[in-house]
């Protein structure tokens, strides 16, 4: 592969991230907002911070 086409699967892997991040935010949005004490929100919070972590880590890479 060229160095555009890792760039670009980077990109796209970037793009992937985010979407999935956003899906968990709304995920944890719609459980705090039905329950604000469901016990669900510790585990959004984690995969939260995991999705956060890896765009953080790709985006170093990124740019």
């Amino acid at each position: 592969m060229t160095q555009s086409e890792y760039d670009q699967k980077d990109l796209n892997n970037y793009e992937k991230l985010q979407n999935e991040y956003k899906k968990l935010l709304t995920e944890y949005d719609e459980l705090k907002s039905d329950n604000p004490q469901n016990t669900e929100l510790d585990e959004k919070v984690k995969e939260l911070t995991e999705k956060h972590k890896e765009i953080q880590d790709l985006s170093s890479k990124l740019f």
